[in-house]
């Protein structure tokens, strides 16, 4: 009796910056088919990050989501796709479980414009500039 020849993949998650990737999953199929893989639901953390989802290279692009099933025919390594949380010219501080903006700055015409504060008293935040 005649039986297909298989072949093994695996998948392997890289946290790209963050922590806490799901372990490698290895599955096996038949040569010539591909193989239907649940991408693992743990999803990484990085701090001031959120979690976007997985992709094929370290690229900003999402590919695949958590929990979603997908077709692979070979190895593959999936990277975490990270967003920043708050912004890349801005700085937050957190007072109660919620995060608010303390102070910003950018430059105009080669000048630096006035930093912008704001302060919390009683859990109201005021504009100080």
């Amino acid at each position: 009796m005649w039986e297909a020849d298989t072949y093994s993949i695996t998948i392997t998650y890289d946290a790209n910056g963050g922590i806490g990737a799901p372990p490698a999953f290895t599955d096996s199929g038949n040569i010539g088919s591909n193989i239907n893989i649940q991408i693992n639901s743990t999803k990484p953390t990085k701090d001031r990050y959120i979690f976007k989802g997985w992709a094929d290279g370290n690229s900003t692009t999402v590919s695949y989501e958590s929990g979603q099933t997908y077709q692979f025919s070979s190895d593959k390594t999936l990277y975490a796709v990270w967003e920043n949380k708050f912004g890349a010219d801005n700085v937050y501080y957190g007072i109660n479980g919620e995060w608010k903006l303390v102070e910003t700055y950018y430059g105009v015409n080669g000048q630096w414009v006035p930093l912008k504060v704001y302060y919390g008293n009683d859990n109201k935040w005021k504009n100080n500039a």
